[in-house]
């Protein structure tokens, strides 16, 4: 048998209201494999479920923030801008970030972020976008005061501007006006920008400094569209075309609803006559001694690499009978009675989930089970209650989903939205969304780190 469970604390939401209930299981290959101890993996238990209450706050962001002891200083060249510089600031835990006016000299003093990592520890990292009056000169990146003593100032060259221009037209040609255009540096960074098209399709955006940048569009009637591009010197034009329908991920908007289903795992899985068998089958069950076999699984990716620190569920029919995490190349192994029919499914927030399907007959006294992640994540029914509509998985958190790569990350902007409220940070990985009783349950990933988190409860 492999694996030891670890329970982590839950970490206390610097912003939201309500209540956050979080479980946390700690990937045991986030060491090099070299370093991993020997470990036997244990079946799964019931969850504990931690509950803490976040402090309340105003139904809008305040944007009163106290000092941080530390300044930027903007400069092109290596020397001080003739005019005011205008800076957003983005940080954990507010949003809409601050605007601030640098006055002559070209400085600002940082305000101090208002929330702390998963385990209390301080935010050292800004995102900062800012710009000079005419336009000339731009700044868009992230700054860290690690290290740093306090009183520090940290600089920021300012580098020449120009203008973006987003064209956006439909599958006919025509231009597409009103449609939500909006600009990061990241997929679902601290700060962005946002525009709507004009009557010509059309939305700029003025002074921004090379680099590449994350293009997003929305609009009604119309497939969402992700773009990544590079912006260089001179003044560009991007043309892009939306596709007409709905955005569709995994199996579309295909949705399973169902009962709760909470199963505690035992160390030997012993399976008995089920509802809806037939006649020989439950007597063989009943009159036949069972045959103990050992299993050993593994997951592998799309190109048949193996995986560790993805999660492995072993099903039968609508009863989770296993839970463990992938090892890579060492095997999770697991014991079993045969004859036995059940489903594996492996999930990792950055590669995807797959099926396999898991058949021992009374001669397998030993057998391996591979499953692949060759398939998008939201794509399977497992667990019951899964829900796999993009739109309806937003509605429930009150935040978008944005791709990246295989990933979907949680784009929370509001601290009072169900996602917030429930502990999601910003670019968390949503592994899966499910109902739950009379609310919903989400598997999410933050770094190494995975986390089961009670949504509108």
């Amino acid at each position: 048998m492999n694996r030891r469970s670890l329970i982590i604390a839950l970490v206390l939401i610097a912003l939201g209201g309500g209540v956050a209930a979080v479980l946390w299981s700690t990937s045991e290959d986030a060491r090099p494999e070299d370093d991993q101890p020997a470990r036997t993996q244990q079946p799964a238990s019931a969850p504990k479920v931690f509950r803490a209450h976040a402090p309340k706050i105003d139904q809008k962001p305040r944007i009163i923030v106290s000092p941080s002891g530390f300044a930027v200083r903007f400069s092109p060249g290596g020397e001080a801008p003739s005019e005011a510089v205008e800076a957003t600031v983005g940080m954990a835990g507010i949003y809409p970030p601050p605007t601030m006016q640098a006055p002559e000299g070209g400085t600002i003093a940082l305000p101090a972020p208002q929330a702390s990592t998963l385990w209390g520890d301080e935010m050292h990292t800004y995102e900062i976008f800012a710009r000079t009056a005419d336009g000339s000169h731009a700044f868009w990146s992230e700054l860290s005061t690690e290290g740093r003593a306090e009183g520090d100032v940290l600089d920021a060259k300012l580098l020449d501007a120009s203008p973006l221009t987003v064209e956006v037209r439909d599958d006919k040609g025509e231009p597409v006006a009103g449609a939500e255009v909006r600009v990061s540096r990241g997929f679902v960074g601290l700060v962005h920008l946002t525009k709507e098209t004009a009557e010509d399709g059309t939305a700029t955006f003025e002074a921004l400094p090379p680099g590449n940048l994350h293009v997003t569009l929305k609009k009604s009637g119309f497939a969402r569209l992700m773009r990544r591009l590079s912006h260089g010197e001179g003044q560009e034009t991007v043309s892009v075309d939306l596709e007409r329908g709905p955005t569709r991920i995994g199996n579309g908007e295909l949705e399973r609803l169902a009962a709760q289903v909470v199963v505690e795992g035992n160390r030997t899985v012993v399976e008995t006559n089920e509802p809806g068998e037939n006649a020989e089958s439950e007597s063989d069950t009943l009159t036949e001694e069972p045959v103990q076999s050992a299993v050993d699984l593994y997951v592998v990716d799309s190109t048949g690499s193996a995986v560790s620190g993805a999660l492995l569920q072993l099903w039968k029919g609508d009863r989770k009978l296993f839970e463990g995490t992938s090892r890579g190349t060492r095997p999770v192994p697991v014991e079993l009675e045969a004859p036995f029919e059940g489903t594996l499914v492996a999930f990792d927030g950055r590669r995807g989930e797959g099926r396999a399907r898991l058949s021992l007959t009374r001669v397998d006294t030993t057998k391996e089970a591979i499953v692949s992640l060759d398939r998008p994540l939201l794509s399977l029914d497992v667990p019951p209650g899964r829900i796999n509509s993009r739109a309806r998985i937003e509605q429930i958190l009150g935040a978008e989903l944005v791709p990246d790569g295989d990933a979907w990350l949680a784009d929370v902007l509001s601290p009072t939205c169900a996602a917030a409220e429930a502990g999601i940070e910003r670019g968390d990985r949503i592994v899966w969304v499910r109902s739950v009783g009379g609310g919903y349950s989400a598997l999410v990933e933050r770094g190494q780190e995975r986390m089961q988190v009670l949504v509108g409860q």
